[in-house]
């Protein structure tokens, strides 16, 4: 007979996720009592989310994360971040919710990691080459994914029953935070933008410079002199998108070259008709080739 299969100690980890009710269904008065019961019915570990502050910095292809604060969270719990790492960081993995049954839910790993300024914190280089590691990696990057869960076991608590050393055991990428204090937040360079008062405004009415004087004007419908004198004032005008405004504004804004890309297609479909709707096709189709080669020339 063979012998009897053992699964690996990962797989048998037993987690108790504490949430606001975990004291009361456990009838523990502190967090103390309550891991010495919870450690009685098999629970090997605790696990906790936090709301964790991701940063990439531009042109890098990591993120810099905040796992977990001191601050109370939603549970009402206080974990001080006090860790053990050795284990952690002989196998540093960021996995997908607390599931071990798959190498595919290992979704980046963390390295380096430390405690640095009362909080636990680290680079996340996400697992390209694992698709759920890849999407990981987009959802942080557009701002959709902002929540980790620490899985740690509890070393040492004070006599408020508050966990004052533990042992870190695995990182997570969660939906939903139970400590207010993480957020995943990707940091660029913001664009330099014009200075208010050098953007010139566009008449919301005509598309002409807003030359009207500044007490008829409003910064929600700027208007000109020739349109406030045929009667269409701020507080009078219909609230309508109007397409030449638009166009106007967005135009002024650009390269004298694309305004000339632009005025192009423009007088295109202006002489466009059932003779010639061939040869004008192809000339929008060359300049807006022309246009996407120079602002992106890998669309070439």
């Amino acid at each position: 007979m063979g012998a009897a299969h053992t699964a690996p100690f990962c797989y048998m980890k037993k987690f108790l996720n504490l949430t606001n009710k975990s004291l009361a269904e456990f009838s523990a008065s502190t967090y103390q009592e309550l891991w010495r019961k919870a450690a009685a019915e098999g629970y090997e570990a605790l696990s906790v989310c936090v709301h964790s502050t991701f940063t990439k910095a531009e042109g890098s292809d990591k993120f810099h994360a905040i796992f977990s604060s001191a601050n109370e969270d939603r549970h009402g719990d206080i974990v001080h971040q006090d860790f053990d790492l050795k284990g952690f960081k002989k196998n540093p993995v960021f996995l997908d919710s607390h599931n071990y049954g798959s190498i595919e839910r290992i979704i980046g790993r963390i390295q380096p990691i430390s405690v640095k300024d009362g909080k636990l914190q680290g680079d996340i280089h996400f697992a390209m080459a694992n698709p759920l590691g890849a999407l990981a990696a987009k959802l942080a990057e557009d701002g959709f994914l902002n929540t980790t869960s620490i899985g740690f076991i509890p070393r040492e608590f004070n006599d408020k029953g508050e966990i004052l050393k533990s042992e870190l055991l695995e990182v997570s990428a969660v939906s939903v935070p139970a400590n207010a204090d993480a957020q995943f937040e990707k940091t660029v360079e913001p664009e330099a933008t014009p200075a208010e008062e050098n953007v010139a405004p566009i008449c919301a009415e005509c598309g002409e410079l807003a030359d009207a004087p500044a007490e008829a004007q409003s910064e929600s419908y700027p208007i000109c002199n020739a349109c406030l004198a045929k009667g269409w004032e701020p507080a009078t005008a219909p609230v309508r998108l109007n397409r030449t405004a638009v166009a106007a504004r967005v135009v002024s804004q650009m390269a004298e070259e694309q305004k000339q890309h632009l005025r192009t297609i423009a007088r295109a479909v202006q002489e466009l008709n059932s003779e010639n709707q061939h040869e004008q096709k192809r000339k929008v189709h060359q300049v807006i080739r022309k246009m996407l080669a120079e602002t992106a020339p890998e669309a070439r």
